[in-house]
């Protein structure tokens, strides 16, 4: 495990939020692990993949710009394969233009 590593995975609520027309989202993963981390519409249409590959243990971020999209609510999810385990967790945000 890395040195200042999180015990734990876990997405954060993005910021800020309503946004326009970028916001942050925050997430930590306590070991090295495939990180995908899409983002939805709210019917469920896969608008984007923000990160997509190998991520170290550690505090990480993304960014999303949604210049090109339309006003309304967006979910954005992490899944996580780390050694033997996979974390799930999904979180809704607000884009007003």
């Amino acid at each position: 495990m890395a040195v200042n590593a999180p015990n734990e995975y876990t997405l954060y609520q993005n910021y800020p939020n309503p946004f326009n027309p970028s916001t942050t989202i925050e997430y930590s993963i306590p070991e090295k692990a495939d990180v995908t981390i899409s983002v939805f519409t709210a019917i469920g249409e896969l608008v984007t993949t923000l990160v997509n590959g190998t991520v170290e243990a550690g505090y990480q971020k993304a960014s999303f710009n949604a210049a090109n999209l339309t006003s309304g609510t967006y979910i954005y999810q992490i899944k996580a394969v780390g050694s033997g385990r996979t974390f799930v967790d999904t979180k809704k945000m607000i884009l007003i233009k």
